[in-house]
């Protein structure tokens, strides 16, 4: 017995839209964490610069 049989091949082929956009906004999440990790990390070396040219002056 079949997945097909069972639930119909209409139905499996409402369901692959969802997991598509299921898929893409887990990829979009994924590369917005990315972003702001990028960001943490750039913020920290700015900080860390004016900090050492504060402790120049």
């Amino acid at each position: 017995m079949q997945i097909s049989d069972f639930l119909g091949f209409g139905f499996i082929l409402a369901t692959l839209p969802v997991i598509f956009f299921v898929f893409l906004s887990y990829r979009m999440y994924l590369k917005n964490v990315d972003i702001s990790m990028r960001q943490a990390e750039q913020a920290e070396q700015y900080a860390h610069i004016l900090e050492t040219q504060s402790d120049a002056a």
